[in-house]
């Protein structure tokens, strides 16, 4: 079978995604001479971050802190006139109910209690201690109307084949545009758009992803 249960999401992780996709986006982002910032979120992974306990929350705020001045000082340097944002979520599985996207340490400590349980939510009630905190990436294409627009690329044998645009004018540029209120359109209607070259970065992107994918399958297999 492929891909292999054991790569199914109650063993794999995201940074585990992350760690195998990062050295081929260094590859291709010096072949082509861009940062590779360009082509990549930064993120890291808190660790044994029991969130029932307040020194855990503590801690959690003070590395969220770091983090988010280190892509504030990345946002000085590029001239990018943006507050920082990190989404929060469970290294473990795709449920999307534990992302939480936050702009400072201490709004991750004035969490209510309804929303810091959604935060350590995993489905089959299995304990969430890892925590991946992620760039958090505003959606640069809309449409006329300022409606944010995200690229879904479908991948045949490792080769970007077709695409759709998601579209949901109810959201911000920052916030997940995945919800019931979001529309479509096909590649085959818009044509390029929202971007004459913006077809080749989001297939390069899929494409990588891929790689990274086959990466972790074969680490898998041994």
């Amino acid at each position: 079978m492929s891909p292999p249960p054991v790569m199914g999401w109650h063993a794999r992780k995201k940074s585990h995604h992350y760690e195998a996709l990062s050295s081929y986006v260094s590859e291709i982002a010096e072949l082509i001479g861009i940062d590779s910032w360009n082509l990549m979120t930064d993120w890291f992974v808190s660790k044994d971050k029991c969130l029932d306990r307040e020194s855990c929350r503590i801690e959690l705020a003070a590395e969220v802190d770091n983090f988010i001045m280190k892509i504030k000082d990345q946002y000085d340097l590029l001239g990018i006139d943006r507050e920082p944002v990190v989404f929060i979520k469970n290294d473990s599985g795709t449920y999307g109910l534990g992302i939480l996207s936050v702009r400072s340490g201490d709004e991750l400590l004035s969490l209510s209690n309804r929303k810091m349980r959604k935060l350590m939510y995993s489905k089959g009630g299995v304990e969430v201690e890892n925590f991946l905190i992620q760039e958090g990436i505003p959606t640069r294409l809309e449409t006329a109307d300022g409606g944010p627009v995200e690229p879904v690329v479908y991948l045949v044998d490792g080769q970007a084949a077709s695409w759709f645009y998601r579209i949901n004018e109810k959201k911000s540029d920052i916030e997940n545009l995945n919800s019931p209120s979001a529309t479509f359109q096909s590649y085959a209607d818009v044509g390029h758009l929202y971007g004459e070259n913006a077809h080749g970065w989001h297939a390069l992107v899929a494409e990588l992803s891929m790689l990274a994918m086959g990466k972790e399958f074969s680490n898998y297999e041994h």
